[in-house]
Parts: structure tokens; C-alpha cells; sequence
């Protein structure tokens, strides 16, 4: 009999990510979790057959480049390197495996912390690699001494921290102190700067000759600009220009066609439905004209994967993947995200895949695509896509593993709110009903807010079903997938999206009267606990909760968090100084007097997109309300703790809330 999904599951699965192939054959990066490490093993495996053939035996291989002589990867071998990496040391080194088998060996050594690599060819790599100011400041001190320079940093982090630039931290990098991300060109054994040593340079796109390069970049010494600029290299002559009439903005993604024309999906400082502005899709002409080619009102393609799993590590963005005539791209609709594409002859877009759930990423393959995507009540899996959007599944990664659980598919929901607007839901099941009663209940609500739940695996959902919770989540107004107008939410936190949400919790109840209305709980993590805490200040209808990585005070998050200075000021249409009525109204925290569900408050120590700030007052609000609560600190955890935190943090954040739940809401 199957058993049901235990608190760990999600470190025995096998997660594949970075997709690629070499003369026909599919090659990706495949991770696991190790509890007894508390880490994730991360090794190079070859599709074949159907099964994953393990290449490397690292555990630490974040990415890969098949070529003609093997396959190089990043892996540090030597102690004295692992050491001098731990330190802080910039140094990456590249191990090459002959495809026949054997020993890998080193290739080559590159002073440098890369980021991202594209190999030109041989001797020649176009990388993006970290430039410390404040390390190469203390070599030069110390006559260009690595060791001493080293100690210099640790002796003066010790004694004090200096902030002196905005942002000053970022969410999974931590304090910045002068770090910037620049592209180098190595040829001849040396590394050659092509960017400004103050620039910010994105992820380079290479043209299909592989003599140019597309990146977006913003430059600053003191505070970074909001919006960032095109640029493209050329690397025969290292030269570096601003791509003309390319207006700044968020770049979504950047590519060039076979023809070397130029594509950008973008979105304008002046959006109009702000930051959350689906992207428009342009091409610059033979001519030098910018054509807007998705000229769709409501905003149709937003250019990336935003539907939510914890069941999913180490994948990538895809963007512009271009194949066969057309320009390929992820795009969420409604509640999926499907492969979808612009036909660059006729001039038209169209959606390839159909299934429901996720594409996570895809390459061009055979005559159509390879995907990494989730189906159904399965974990990821990579397949094959044809022209037409049929789907044939390459491999069964976790079909063994799966087939010893009990799993409850996700049931459908749908309700008009108040504005006439469907609302898409789903309502896990209890793996079993209880006999002669009611069973308890748990909300779980998304976090973006611009991003979707969808009918995909959830380990966090199914666990709580095994426990015996019927467990319920939808897509309110701010989620993705619906275009700009639904994703809009400026001016509206807190009103139509709890509404939804309210609404969607009486729909269900109507559809389950098996759910126990008394029985509860309330949970989510970065918006979805800012919801969780909304919730929790305007109503008295759950027995418990559980906020996650969440915000309390818009004005406190605005002037901390990574992205507050900018985001903040969007969300809530204008600077906190000039229309601070809104941003105290839409606060959680100003609502603390009527603060009566027991609270349980989860947060990480190194989360800099919702700092700990935000869970230290909460905390202290719910005290002074004497209301029942407990503030959890995971420390070295960022905020992204629930989907690739340590592996014995995450049993730990999910048992705290399950205890949670159990004492306050099953009774």
C-alpha cells in the first residue's frame, strides 16, 4: 500500500535543470538532496534510454558545456582550492570529461568568481564573473599578496561593516560592498575586462556566429539606476556600444535572429501598469526601426515561467529561443506556462504546448524542442516537443520513487467575484475523509504577488494532505497569467486581492461541506505573507497561522530591502514621503490591535528581499496584543528557504508550521 508523503520527500527526488544536447544526445544538470550534508548533490547526467546515466561524481557541478573534446565543468578538486574558495579567494576551475568515459582532468584555472561562461572556442570563453572593488582595492594594499588581502577583508568584516551604495544587499548574495558583475572575454590565457568596472552587466546573449553579444547593464557608483540599458559587444574587436534607440527598461530577454536582427521583450519606464507591466516583444530592423511586434492591449506574453512548485532547483530562464523560423519563449497563461512562439515570416504568435502545467525550460531539439516541464501529479521530467506542441515524455526521473506514494491530485475550483471576474482555484483533498466528521483545513496563498498557482506537484500540499488537512489555494487579482490589467494591484493591497481570496474560501466550503468551517489555517510566504498577515488584522475566521518571509509595514520594507527603493514606490504609486496614507494603509502592522489568530512567524536571517525587520515587529505586535505566537529565525537561509534552503532547514520550516497547524487549528 502506498505510503503517504513524508516531511523529507522532496530531498529524494531527482531534479533536472539546464538542459542541453550535443550531437543528438540530451545532457543535464541533476540535483538531489542530502539530508545527513544538508546539501544538494549536483552532478552532470546524459538522458539515455530513458534513464539519467550520472557523469560526474562532484556533487557541486552547477552547469556545463558540452563540446567537441568532453564535457567542461566548474568543479574545484583540489583542497587548497576549496579552501581558498570558502576564504573568499575569486577562483573557478573547469574540469573537462571525455565523452568515452575516464577521469575528468583540469582544462583550465581562471582568477576569477564566473558566473556564467560561453566557450567561443578553444582558449577562447566569453564570461560574466565578479568584480570586487573593495578585494582589489586591499591587493593592491598588499602588494597584490591574495593571502593578505584575504585576511585584510576578514580582519576589517570583523571589526565593522560599511555601506556606502544603494542597494546595499541582495537576496542570495548578501551585503554588496562594491561587488559588480562584468563581462571578460579570456583569450591567451588572460582575462580581458570588456565592460565598465562600475556596470552591472546581465547575462550575455551570444549572435549565431558567436562574434557578438547582447547584455543589459546599469553603471553606478553610488546609487544604481532603476532601469537598465541594452548593450552589445563585439568580440573580435572588444568593443562595446549602446544598442541604438534600445530604451531603457527591464529587459526581460534579449536575443539576436539567424538573420543577426535584434530582439528584446522589455518593459518601459513608462508602463502603464507600472513594474508588473507584461513586457512587449521588439525587433530593430534592418532600417534601425524598434518595431513593437506584440502590440496586444491587455498585456498577452509575459516572457517567463511565474507558476509556483517547491518541487523544482537549479533551472533557468530559457528566454528568446530562436529555431526553425520563429522566436520561441516561456510564457504564462492563466495557470500554466506553455512554450509559446513568434512566427517571424508571418508575422504572428501563437502558443505551441497545450497540456496543462508547467514548461520549466526548453532548447531547440530535433525538429521541434526539448522541455523540462511538470505534468500532472508528477515532479519534472524532460520531453520532447514537436512542431505542433505533441508531447512524448523522454524520462521517468522519479517514477519509481513515486510510485511508493500516495498522491491527491488537485481538484478545480472556479468563482466569479465581485467585479465579474473568474477566479481559478484548486482544493487538495485529505488523503482520506474522516469517517463521521469534518475535516480541518489550510489556505495556502501564493507569493509576487505576479506569479500563479497551478495544477503542478506541490510537496508542502501533499504532505498536509497525508496529515490528513484538506488544503485550498487560487489565483487572486495581482496574479500572473490573466494580463496587465488583472496583475495590476497599485493602489489596491489588501481590498480586492483579500476579497478574492475570502470569496474563494466561502466557495469552497459550499463545494466541501466535508471541511470543518470551525478547523482553519492560514499560510504563505513572501506575499503570501504579507496576505497571511492581512488576513489576520480583518478577520477572526482562522484558528491559526503561519507567515512566511512576509512584509508587516510597506515603509519599513521600502527603505531595506533590496528591491524596496524601487518596487515599493511602484506598488504603491509614489515615494513613501509623498503619499504616505496609502502606504500605511496597505501595512499589515497598523492593523495590529485586532491581531487574535495564533501566529506563527517563520523568517530568515539572510533574507533581503523581505528583511527580518519585517518578522521582528510583527512578532513584538502580536505579543503586545497577547496573542499567541512563536518568531522562528533560520539562520544562513536567504528568502527562498521553502524552494532550495538548506535541506534540514526545510524539514524543520515545514514541520514548525504542520506543529502549528496541529495545535491551533486541528485541535
Amino acid at each position: 500500500m502506498p505510503e503517504r508523503v513524508p516531511v523529507d520527500f522532496f530531498a529524494k527526488c531527482l531534479y533536472p535543470s539546464h538542459l542541453k544536447s550535443y550531437n543528438g544526445a540530451l545532457y543535464f544538470i541533476g540535483k538531489r538532496g542530502d539530508i545527513e550534508r544538508n546539501a544538494y548533490d549536483s552532478d552532470v547526467y546524459r538522458l539515455q534510454d530513458g534513464k539519467a546515466v550520472q557523469l560526474t561524481s562532484s556533487r557541486d557541478a552547477q552547469d556545463f558545456t558540452p563540446t567537441e573534446r568532453g564535457i567542461v565543468f566548474a568543479s574545484a578538486r583540489k583542497e587548497k582550492d576549496k579552501e581558498d574558495i570558502k576564504r573568499g579567494a575569486p577562483l573557478t576551475v573547469y574540469q573537462l570529461l571525455p565523452y568515452d568515459g575516464g577521469e575528468a582532468r583540469e582544462t583550465l584555472r581562471v582568477p576569477r568568481k564566473v558566473l556564467d561562461i560561453e566557450w567561443l572556442a578553444e582558449g577562447k570563453a566569453l564570461f560574466r564573473a565578479t568584480l570586487d572593488h573593495r578585494l582589489n582595492a586591499l591587493l593592491d594594499e598588499n602588494g597584490g599578496d591574495m593571502d593578505k588581502a584575504l585576511a585584510a577583508r576578514k580582519e576589517q568584516d570583523d571589526a565593522a561593516t560599511v555601506i556606502d551604495e544603494l542597494p546595499f544587499w541582495f537576496n542570495g548574495q548578501g551585503l554588496l560592498g562594491g561587488k559588480r558583475s562584468a563581462l571578460y572575454l579570456w583569450e591567451g590565457g588572460t582575462a580581458a575586462l570588456l565592460t565598465d568596472p562600475w556596470a552591472n552587466a546581465g547575462k550575455p546573449t551570444l549572435n549565431a556566429a558567436r562574434t557578438k553579444a547582447l547584455f543589459t547593464q546599469q553603471v553606478y557608483k553610488d546609487k544604481a539606476p532603476r532601469y537598465s540599458a541594452l548593450m552589445e559587444v563585439d568580440l573580435a574587436t572588444k568593443t562595446v556600444r549602446s544598442v541604438h534607440g534600445a530604451p531603457e527598461g527591464h529587459f526581460v530577454s534579449v536575443g539576436y535572429d539567424p538573420d543577426g536582427l535584434i530582439y528584446y521583450a522589455s518593459i518601459k519606464p513608462d508602463a502603464p501598469h507600472g513594474e508588473n507591466t507584461n513586457p512587449r516583444l521588439t525587433r530593430i530592423n534592418a532600417d534601425g526601426a524598434h518595431e513593437t511586434l506584440d502590440q496586444t492591449p491587455d498585456g498577452a506574453y509575459n516572457h517567463r515561467n511565474t507558476v509556483g512548485s517547491d518541487s523544482k532547483l537549479g533551472n533557468i530562464d530559457s528566454g528568446l529561443v530562436f529555431a526553425r523560423g520563429k522566436a520561441a519563449f516561456l510564457n504564462t497563461v492563466v495557470n500554466d506556462c506553455h512554450i509559446c512562439a513568434y512566427d517571424i515570416g508571418k508575422g504572428e504568435f501563437s502558443q505551441v504546448t497545450a497540456r496543462p502545467g508547467m514548461v520549466v525550460e526548453f532548447i531547440p531539439w530535433k525538429d521541434g524542442y526539448a522541455a523540462i516541464a511538470m505534468r500532472g501529479d508528477g515532479l519534472p521530467d524532460i520531453y520532447e516537443v514537436t512542431p505542433d506542441g505533441e508531447e512524448n515524455r523522454l524520462s521517468g526521473l522519479n517514477d519509481e520513487l513515486l510510485s511508493g506514494y500516495k498522491i491527491s491530485t488537485p481538484e478545480p475550483l472556479t468563482f466569479t467575484n465581485k467585479e465579474g471576474v473568474a477566479i481559478h482555484g484548486w482544493v487538495i483533498p485529505p488523503d482520506e475523509w474522516p469517517g463521521g466528521g469534518k475535516a480541518p483545513a489550510i489556505l495556502d496563498i501564493h507569493g509576487g504577488p505576479k506569479t500563479a498557482y497551478g495544477s503542478v506537484f506541490f510537496h508542502e500540499t501533499q504532505y498536509w494532505s497525508g496529515r490528513g488537512y484538506a488544503v485550498m489555494y487560487c489565483n487572486p487579482t495581482g496574479g500572473d497569467g490573466r494580463g496587465d490589467e488583472f496583475a495590476d494591484l497599485r493602489g489596491k493591497y489588501g481590498k480586492v486581492d483579500y476579497d478574492d481570496i475570502m470569496g474563494f474560501v466561502d466557495a469552497v466550503l459550499e463545494k466541501y461541506p466535508a471541511i470543518d468551517p470551525e478547523r482553519l489555517g492560514v499560510t504563505g510566504g513572501s506575499y503570501g505573507g504579507f496576505m497571511t498577515n492581512w488576513i489576520i488584522g480583518h478577520t477572526d475566521r482562522f484558528k491559526g497561522a503561519a507567515t512566511q518571509r512576509s512584509i508587516a509595514s510597506w515603509l519599513s520594507f521600502s527603505n531595506i530591502s533590496d528591491i524596496g527603493h524601487t518596487f515599493g514606490a511602484d506598488q504603491m504609486v509614489g515615494a513613501p514621503w509623498t503619499n504616505p496614507e496609502e502606504w500605511w494603509r496597505a501595512s499589515p502592522i497598523k492593523y495590529a490591535p485586532a491581531f487574535k489568530t495564533p501566529t506563527l512567524v517563520l523568517h530568515s536571517d539572510e533574507d533581503y528581499r523581505c528583511p527580518m525587520a519585517e518578522a521582528l515587529q510583527l512578532y513584538y505586535a502580536l505579543k503586545l496584543m497577547d496573542t499567541p505566537t512563536r518568531l522562528v529565525l533560520f539562520k544562513g537561509e536567504n528568502h527562498e528557504l521553502s524552494r532550495s534552503g538548506k535541506p534540514k532547514n526545510r524539514v524543520r520550516r515545514l514541520n514548525e508550521i504542520t506543529d502549528w497547524m496541529d495545535r491551533f487549528v486541528r485541535g
